[in-house]
């Protein structure tokens, strides 16, 4: 954020227990970022999804380099229920939290949409 407390960027970084490779992405110059500033403000909720497809390689496929646990992603070995941790949010480029602002876990119980991916479904919180 600037100065007057405008979104200017954001990151996200994605790990994997037992695996050393995160994906690391950052949003910068979106022409949306003082509408989405002020939704924040307003208190909007971000929302968290987890979902399995059949094009999910990417993330944990055995890749170029072959180090990837999975060869094909198999939608019905996905997990019913996950745990998103180590949540944290502050200013760009500020000091890092001491803690985890929060921690959720999402079970089959909750409702799940399809999200049009062959052999796919999107999960949220």
């Amino acid at each position: 954020a600037d100065g007057a407390g405008q979104l200017k960027a954001m990151e996200v970084k994605l790990t994997q227990q037992g695996s050393s490779c995160p994906v690391i992405m950052q949003v910068a110059g979106y022409q949306g970022n003082a509408k989405l500033t002020a939704a924040l403000q307003a208190g909007m909720t971000p929302i968290v999804s987890y979902w399995a497809a059949d094009d999910m390689t990417w993330m944990d496929g055995t890749g170029a380099d072959g180090q990837g646990p999975c060869a094909v992603d198999d939608a019905s070995a996905c997990s019913h229920s996950m745990q998103f941790s180590n949540f944290s949010v502050g200013p760009i480029g500020g000091p890092a939290p001491s803690a985890p602002g929060f921690m959720a876990t999402q079970t089959q119980a909750t409702q799940t949409q399809t999200n049009g991916v062959s052999g796919g479904g999107n999960r949220w919180l």
